[in-house]
């Protein structure tokens, strides 16, 4: 990292994306300068106090020393080895959040190189790579390759302004085509209205008049853990179930990369447009949430009556309208997966 502003980017990007996992999710953090360092040798559970400490971590970390991508990936690939039969074992979906404020300046430095070394690291290869440059005049062309590469999506963020609408992109791609069918459960917490120790069990809501089906929300229910308790007491056995249940949710994505390429920016896109697939419409001016036009869809077929973020005119949602970090947490929900962040 070269400028405050860069840094702090970073961390609130860094921060938003954690925010968003359940504990049934996987992570780890690799940070790489000069070579490249773990915040742990194995993958970790995304639980409340791990997400704290990966948090805190990151924010401890200030810029210092060169580029070296080569390095990031290598780490990340042992990561995901030495990870891959540990607990519950591999998730059913694997992705690396690459971010980056410049170019390689030590290790492996070519786009040519660097994509042939990620294609020679075998833990890697079904792994989605969405890339993230980080403040204007931040490296483009090698980021964007990883991302091509791997089915995902490449984003450059000049302000911490534009963060939730350049990640919203990775989480309409995660939901994108996805057909979740099982309830999902979180981690058990304390009600912040005095309910006291509680879970919540839900399942997405998809638009299915369109193809790829799309996530419109979810319908959810929450429930004390005493009522758990009166058939089994212990809380850790309990939340194992539920994580249990929460993995065994895991699906595919019916998503092709023509769809796929339509969420891309017009200026990153990874390959010729092609008008003659299926798009993905989003429109981010007359609405912050991401799914403004399914919504605007079914509102107009008479399905949907009410929370829309459309009409003729267009105009802006009210604040009782927008389910911008509601709709990122469900998506999450809804995948099992191991997220990386390379920064």
């Amino acid at each position: 990292m070269t400028t405050d502003n860069r840094s702090t980017i970073l961390k609130e990007a860094v921060t938003l994306l954690l925010k968003n996992l359940v504990n049934a999710d996987w992570v780890g953090i690799v940070i790489f300068e000069t070579d490249a360092t773990t915040y742990n040798s194995k993958l970790v559970r995304a639980t409340s106090d791990n997400i704290t400490k990966l948090i805190n971590y990151v924010k401890g970390n200030e810029p210092r020393g060169s580029t070296n991508y080569q390095a990031a990936f290598s780490a990340a690939n042992n990561l995901l080895r030495d990870s891959i039969y540990d607990e519950n074992n591999s998730p059913c979906k694997t992705f690396i959040m690459f971010l980056t404020d410049g170019s390689p300046t030590t290790g492996l430095q070519s786009q040519s190189e660097l994509t042939a070394h990620i294609d020679s690291l075998d833990y890697l290869k079904k792994a989605i790579i969405f890339s993230y440059s980080l403040g204007s005049g931040s490296a483009v062309d090698i980021p964007k390759a990883f991302a091509c590469m791997r089915g995902g999506i490449f984003e450059r963020i000049d302000n911490v302004s534009d963060l939730n609408k350049k990640m919203n992109s990775y989480f309409v791609a995660l939901s994108l085509g996805m057909n979740v069918t099982k309830a999902l459960w979180v981690e058990p917490y304390i009600d912040a209205s005095g309910l006291g120790e509680m879970t919540t069990c839900s399942i997405p809501v998809y638009d299915r008049s369109v193809t790829p089906i799309r996530l419109i929300g979810v319908i959810g229910i929450d429930i004390l853990m005493d009522t758990f308790y009166k058939v089994e007491t212990s809380k850790d056995v309990i939340t194992k179930k539920l994580i249990s249940k929460s993995m065994s949710a895991c699906t595919n994505s019916d998503a092709t990369e023509c769809q796929i390429n339509t969420l891309r920016d017009e200026n990153y896109r990874c390959s010729v447009y092609d008008g003659s697939c299926n798009m993905v419409q989003i429109d981010w001016t007359t609405c912050p949430n991401a799914l403004s036009n399914v919504f605007c869809n079914t509102m107009r077929s008479g399905v949907v009556v009410k929370d829309s973020c459309c009409s003729t005119t267009p105009q802006t949602c009210t604040k009782s309208q927008i389910i911008d970090g509601f709709f990122a947490k469900l998506n999450i929900l809804a995948f099992i997966m191991i997220i990386l962040f390379l920064v």
